[in-house]
């Protein structure tokens, strides 16, 4: 029952310091000289908070993170390299942005 105690206030701590979402100000392009695809895995689409005992991760995922990750990187590229990546396909095979808490970990018995 402790544990569970704990572990739920160190949840409501990670919460108010860790931001909900994350915005990216980057201007749209008007048009892609690329073609591109998604083939990031499932868990990297999605938001998520791990912990262990050094601390907690908050991982932002397609949903908690302006642009999307896919978006974000096409559009970086065609600012970079433009009419260079024509008749290229580019994919996104891996992205992930996340937040380590130092210290904001579960509470283990037997710590020391």
């Amino acid at each position: 029952m402790r544990d569970a105690i704990l572990a739920l206030f160190a949840l409501i701590l990670t919460g108010c310091s860790v931001p909900t979402s994350v915005r990216i100000d980057i201007p749209p392009v008007r048009f892609e000289s690329f073609t591109h695809m998604d083939n990031r895995p499932p868990e990297q689409r999605v938001s998520r908070i791990e912990s262990d005992m050094h601390g907690m991760i908050t991982y932002f995922g397609d949903d908690k993170l302006f642009p999307t990750p896919d978006k974000l990187v096409r559009t970086s590229l065609q600012k970079v390299f433009g009419e260079r990546l024509s008749w290229l396909r580019v994919t996104l095979t891996g992205f992930v942005f996340s937040i380590r808490e130092e210290g904001a970990s579960w509470a283990y018995p037997d710590s020391p």
